[in-house]
């Protein structure tokens, strides 16, 4: 099964992962052979065939389970989840005394990105199992790990702390507020 899943001709193995897709609230799922080109993506409407260059991916491949974030281009993330690009094109905006904009909006997006061997029951890797969902402009992530933090303490109503995720020196993810009440990206 697992080597026929990593060919990309298992329906039983296709079935499952769209299954599990549906219910796991990632953004992206797929499967890819033994170097690392895609042979089935979850999310109906996508292409296949192409290589996902990822660290991540490399040490699955090599008989790894890993989880990090990673940086990937629109277009990747474009293969991987179609529309989900929109999210990545935040406008870049500098905060009074902040560095320089490098450009007026990123050109990427921070992916929190795992993936596993698969392995056949003699431990021969023929391809890897792979998940991801998009940090830009993910709101609930900064609100949750907040929550966890400082457990929803305030100080004459305000509340207490902040919790700011950076791409390249530029926020991509916040509780920070700006004057008009929304979140300061």
């Amino acid at each position: 099964e697992v080597t026929e899943l990593a060919r990309g001709r298992s329906q039983h193995g296709e079935r499952r992962l769209e299954r599990v897709f549906r219910d796991s609230g990632f953004a992206f799922m797929g499967v890819t052979d033994a170097q690392g080109r895609v042979v089935r993506r979850a999310m109906p409407g996508t292409t296949v065939g192409d290589t996902l260059r990822a660290e991540v991916l490399a040490a699955a491949l090599a008989g790894r389970a890993v989880a990090a974030t990673e940086i990937l281009g629109v277009e990747q993330i474009s293969r991987e989840a179609p529309g989900l690009e929109t999210s990545v094109a935040l406008d870049v905006v500098v905060a009074p005394g902040g560095w320089p904009a490098p450009s007026p909006s990123l050109g990427s997006g921070m992916v929190l990105l795992a993936a596993a061997p698969l392995a056949d029951d003699d431990g021969v890797i023929h391809g890897a199992v792979y998940a991801g969902r998009l940090i830009n402009g993910d709101l609930g992530i900064v609100d949750r790990m907040w929550r966890v933090l400082y457990a929803g303490e305030t100080y004459r109503n305000d509340p207490v702390g902040t919790v700011t995720i950076f791409q390249d020196g530029v926020r991509v993810a916040t509780t920070v507020t700006g004057k008009d009440g929304a979140r300061a990206l």
